[in-house]
């Protein structure tokens, strides 16, 4: 039987950058409060305030969809399967449908407010800010434990 090497017991200064890192997490994901007549957490209380900033969050979310979109075809992606081919179609499609809202250059059939006004309005933009803000905060929680647990 092989002998394991054992790491010392994290230290006081390690023990309190976790438990900083795990309160904050608690406070951001789990601890709504009143801000400007709204109750809720401080993820939903920061994307409703870039959300009341349209022309900086319409191109935010512009760039991501750009990005998912574009990256396939730089980093070459969509040759690799079938799937990726027609996904990576079905995202350009995606982005000539949000830059001809974001231009009010589509067909008015489309440009009635049940249908592509909607889908961005209502499905990307609020998802193109909550998920990112979201991620950052609960990924710089667990770089927070992370950063506690590894060795100095």
């Amino acid at each position: 039987m092989e002998s394991v090497d054992r790491l010392p017991p994290p230290g006081i200064h390690a023990r309190l950058k976790l438990s900083i890192g795990s309160l904050l997490g608690i406070l951001i994901f789990f601890m709504p409060f009143e801000w400007s007549g709204k109750n809720t957490i401080l993820v939903d209380h920061l994307a409703s305030a870039l959300i009341a900033q349209r022309p900086l969050a319409l191109g935010l979310v512009l760039a991501l969809i750009g990005y998912g979109a574009l990256s396939p075809l730089v980093t070459g992606q969509w040759r690799r399967r079938l799937l990726d081919r027609i996904l990576s179609l079905l995202k350009l499609a995606g982005l000539g449908l949000a830059l001809m809202y974001v231009a009010d250059l589509g067909p008015a059939w489309l440009m009635t407010p049940d249908r592509l006004p909607f889908l961005f309005d209502k499905l990307a933009l609020s998802v193109g800010v909550i998920v990112p803000i979201g991620s950052m905060a609960l990924t710089f929680c667990w770089g927070l434990a992370y950063w506690s647990l590894s060795a100095f």
